[in-house]
């Protein structure tokens, strides 16, 4: 082990004396070039690791999608009155218009439901079912005809409801 180690130390210092013989041979000002371009290639790299990293970054930031918020304030759906309407034969529908005052924002499946009256104020018919809130265009709701004339009731939800959603 010890002839190991003296083995390395003495092919460390063949090869010092080596390189300081061939340094030698150079010029001065030669010396000198080839020690700072050594000491330079340090802060070089890390000037050229900084000012590409910002070149794409800016590149990358033009593309990068943007999570926004589509809509702060949704106005309410316009709602017609309910208009009851007779087939000719003694039976009656109602008939409502859902208007979207949002040009962009609709939503699949909204719930409804048509409430039906009589005189005296009691519930004789109640129905419900699903439509689609569109962006575009005016939703006429309508329910089948009932046999006798009854008031009608509508409700509907309000454009604040959380499950709008924008549409391209």
């Amino acid at each position: 082990m010890p002839l190991l180690k003296e083995k390395l130390e003495l092919d460390i210092q063949e090869a010092e004396a080596y390189a300081q013989k061939t340094i030698s041979q150079f010029p001065r000002p030669l010396v000198w070039l080839i020690v700072l371009a050594l000491l330079a290639v340090i802060p070089a790299y890390y000037i050229s690791r900084s000012v590409s990293q910002k070149i794409w970054l800016a590149r990358y930031q033009q593309g990068a999608i943007v999570a926004k918020p589509s809509f702060a304030n949704p106005k309410a759906p316009k709602i017609s009155d309910v208009t009851l309407t007779t087939s000719g034969s003694g039976n009656f529908a109602a008939v409502v218009q859902v208007s979207n005052q949002n040009l962009d924002l609709s939503v699949n499946n909204v719930p409804y439901a048509f409430t039906f009256y009589n005189a005296q104020k009691q519930q004789i018919y109640n129905t419900r079912g699903l439509y689609f809130y569109c962006r575009t265009k005016p939703n006429t709701l309508r329910r089948p005809p009932l046999p006798k004339r009854a008031n009608c009731l509508c409700r509907l939800p309000t454009a604040a409801n959380p499950s709008l959603a924008k549409t391209a």
